[in-house]
């Protein structure tokens, strides 16, 4: 059965992270180091090549007035199969009942 993977960040060094393909922001360029680490630490890029085998599922608003329908669209485009994307609708950044289905059937999926 297929388990459900949390990765808290304190276990994701940068030296786990050294390698990855994520290059988009250059941290010399940064002007605040621990702002650099922030956005790298809540980047989904991040971490993709570094997940084990597991099905990735992105939920993500086509409206989304934080993360552009193009970024959630690069993020899917990276991740190895097997992959689901759904898109609703909502001009939000969260979770919106509108979710609800494509996580229910998700979860339905991994636990039978």
């Amino acid at each position: 059965m297929p388990a459900l993977l949390i990765l808290p960040l304190k276990e994701l060094s940068e030296s786990a992270l050294r390698g990855t393909a994520l290059k988009k922001i250059d941290s010399s360029l940064a002007s605040d180091s621990e702002a650099y680490q922030f956005y790298r630490s809540i980047d989904p890029d991040t971490y993709l090549s570094i997940l084990p085998p597991a099905k990735f599922v992105l939920i993500h608003s086509s409206n989304d007035p934080v993360i552009s329908h193009d970024l959630a669209l690069r993020t899917y485009s990276l991740a190895k199969e097997p992959k689901a994307m759904y898109n609703v609708t909502e001009a939000t950044h969260g979770y919106t009942a509108s979710m609800h289905p494509y996580l229910e059937k998700e979860l339905s999926l991994l636990l039978n």
